[in-house]
């Protein structure tokens, strides 16, 4: 049974430290992890000391909007919606904002810097496409640079900054061309860039198509939202983040009882407190973590397996 790249972490991690790995189920979904007398039940990186509870409450965004609100951690404004006609009066308070499924993840039906009536009803006839329950989040857009903060045992914290996709020019070659470089540039965990609808519409933004020559140094983005999966760029910022954001990302796991938590942070300066929680996942992909494309790699899956059997 050919397992996940995400549970092959944990798979890897565990032998490193004399732990049993083994199947649950004849899918390869759940899996064991016994040492001595000591036998659990994991899902990729969600233990099982993570309520069902707990996981109910982060799967749900405007759930945990409200929860980091009342514990005074920056959220951004945000509504749940049914009805179209909600969203449309809250574009018209905030001018600038993100519509997302409320119960989706990568990414997936996600619209930003909507601005205009137009942008919205196509933005939320997507989302919805996204969205099994139908409900639709809407929130005011945050400014920002876009990192994944990880938090295990309530005491351990990776940072890793998310760049969306882009290539930066060089006064010769064409975008397409200078896609086709950077994608025969080979790295674990590193996804090629598409030149596909979504990367035409971003390129015609900026008044630029894919056979356009950027200029030298000119730095050309081909999606809007930073995730790694469609040919973002992941850059360690572990040891650089400033240590109130650390002390937030502890506070935030500790709030929503997550032994183990990914927070979305925007943020314009990680070296610097402050900052806005987009959402919290309980099941986060750690490994990013473990394969920046810059910087240094990080441990979560072991960070993992020695909380489980530390006692």
């Amino acid at each position: 049974m050919k397992l996940s790249p995400y549970r092959l972490l944990i798979k890897k991690a565990a032998k490193a430290r004399g732990v049993k790995f083994s199947n649950f189920d004849p899918f390869g979904k759940f899996q064991y992890l016994q040492k001595g007398k000591k036998k659990i039940l994991i899902d990729s990186s969600r233990p099982m000391e993570t309520s069902h509870l707990a996981y109910r409450i982060s799967d749900k965004k405007e759930l945990t909007n409200f929860i980091l609100r009342r514990h005074k951690i920056s959220v951004p404004d945000q509504i749940k919606c049914k009805e179209y006609k909600e969203a449309v009066s809250f574009l018209k308070k905030h001018k600038d904002i993100v519509v997302k499924p409320g119960d989706s993840s990568l990414g997936k039906g996600v619209t930003v810097h909507i601005r205009t009536i137009p942008q919205l009803k196509k933005a939320f006839t997507e989302a919805k496409k996204h969205s099994k329950a139908k409900v639709i989040v809407v929130e005011k857009f945050i400014y920002g640079d876009d990192y994944r903060v990880s938090v295990v045992d309530f005491k351990k914290v990776y940072a890793l900054q998310r760049i969306p996709a882009f290539v930066d020019g060089d006064g010769k070659y064409t975008v397409e061309k200078l896609i086709d470089i950077k994608n025969a540039i080979k790295l674990t965990y590193k996804k090629d860039i598409k030149k596909d609808k979504t990367t035409k519409q971003v390129l015609r933004k900026q008044g630029m198509t894919l056979n356009s020559v950027p200029k030298e140094g000119q730095r050309v983005f081909l999606r809007e939202i930073a995730n790694v999966a469609v040919g973002g760029t992941s850059v360690d910022a572990t040891d650089i983040m400033h240590p109130k954001v650390k002390e937030t990302a502890i506070k935030i796991a500790k709030v929503l009882k997550l032994p183990v938590a990914g927070i979305d942070l925007m943020t314009k300066d990680i070296k610097k407190p402050g900052g806005a929680v987009i959402e919290v996942n309980s099941r986060p992909h750690i490994i990013m973590h473990h394969y920046p494309h810059v910087g240094k790699p990080r441990d979560p899956a072991g960070d993992i397996i020695d909380m489980i059997f530390k006692d």
